[in-house]
């Protein structure tokens, strides 16, 4: 999975795509006599169309995001300050330091994390940019040799399924692969359902509150929440806890009743959606996104569970497995 993937993702993006709109292209085939071909290029092309379209309007909209960042960089400085200074007198409330103690400890530490944002990681954006753009530049050309096995697969889709049945191992392989596309499909479905109602209930608590990037906000917590260990909570008792110490008590406790909220639906949904579905504990699938992410990176979210549906369903059609 992890040496032999990214060399034949290409083809096997290819062989999946060529595989869902096959029963289209032998529709357009019969009724209006189109070649399999250049009915493959028009339905790929379409679907890529609508694609760019939202990916060039998440970039546009992150690119403006992060241009106001950087534009009001002073603003969000001096909001922190503020923000210290009653961090400091609160401080000051519940301890027996004197109030200038606390002040120059508090004081260093964000000085300190005010120069690596201004001297590391500003400067390194535009680093980061680059290599991004190289990534890009990669996946493009993925892409494109994609979109050519597509059109090629398509016009011999039929007699390509007759040499593979031909095959010695096409029946032990068909059953492994076929019985892990329904589970990893089963798997992916229900984390899109349960991030989307999440980063619904974020976005809906975020619009009640005001805050003009509500959508932007709701659908990062959303993803995040499908990260093990991270979750709602990551970003939502933080803030909550922040808002407690400016006594904007309202606005804190609207925080924590979304993350229960959002808590409450992962564990009813995740059991309902993946448990009784794939027949594992959630537990497992916590464990292998982690261990995906440490063999694989960011990939391991999907990649890790994947991994450990071949394992199984490799195991017992070898009959190591007799479980069903």
């Amino acid at each position: 999975m992890k040496y032999m993937l990214p060399v034949i993702i290409p083809f096997l993006l290819a062989y999946v795509i060529v595989r869902l709109i096959s029963p289209l292209i032998e529709k357009l085939y019969v009724k209006y006599r189109m070649s399999k071909g250049f009915s493959a290029s028009v339905i790929v092309l379409s679907i890529v169309g609508v694609l760019v379209f939202f990916l060039k309007f998440s970039i546009l909209k992150l690119i403006q995001i992060m241009k106001l960042f950087i534009n009001n960089i002073e603003f969000y400085e001096r909001n922190l300050y503020e923000f210290t200074e009653e961090l400091v007198i609160y401080l000051q409330k519940i301890t027996d330091f004197e109030l200038h103690e606390i002040e120059r400890f508090v004081g260093e530490y964000l000085e300190k994390f005010m120069n690596v944002i201004e001297n590391k990681i500003l400067p390194n954006l535009m680093n980061y940019g680059l290599k991004y753009l190289k990534g890009g530049i990669g996946m493009l050309a993925v892409l494109a040799i994609t979109f050519v096995s597509v059109i090629l697969l398509a016009k011999d889709y039929e007699h390509f399924k007759e040499v593979l049945r031909r095959s010695v191992y096409y029946e032990t392989v068909g059953k492994i692969c076929s019985r892990v596309l329904k589970s990893g499909g089963v798997y992916l479905k229900a984390q899109c359902i349960i991030m989307a109602v999440i980063g619904s209930i974020c976005i809906i608590g975020f619009l009640f509150l005001g805050n003009p990037h509500a959508l932007l906000v709701g659908i990062t917590i959303g993803l995040l929440d499908a990260l093990p260990v991270l979750g709602t909570g990551t970003i939502l008792i933080p803030w909550a806890v922040i808002m407690f110490f400016r006594e904007e008590y309202f606005q804190g406790s609207i925080y924590l009743i979304i993350w229960v909220i959002t808590w409450l639906t992962r564990e009813f949904l995740e059991p309902k959606f993946i448990g009784k579905k794939l027949g594992l504990y959630p537990i497992a699938i916590v464990m292998t996104m982690y261990v995906g992410i440490n063999i694989y990176g960011i990939a391991g979210i999907v990649l890790g569970p994947l991994s450990l549906l071949f394992i199984l369903e490799i195991s017992r059609e070898a009959g190591i497995l007799r479980e069903k």
